[in-house]
């Protein structure tokens, strides 16, 4: 692989790789909120969604 070619592929992967991190701020409360749905336990699924929505209006944390 010539080393122009192996820097892109870095370069690549690198923002692919911060992209995903960065996109899951409040996902385990909304995950936990689906579950609960699932389970027919409404009350703690409401709660659960509440509090992933006040995490997403908290600044995140960078690397």
């Amino acid at each position: 692989m010539r080393p122009n070619k192996q820097i892109h592929l870095l370069l690549l992967s690198t923002v692919l790789c911060i992209g995903t991190a960065m996109g899951q701020a409040d996902y385990p409360w909304l995950r936990t909120g689906d579950e609960l749905y699932k389970r027919h336990s409404f009350t703690d699924a409401e709660t659960a969604y509440r509090k992933a929505q006040e995490e997403k209006g908290k600044p995140t944390t960078s690397l």
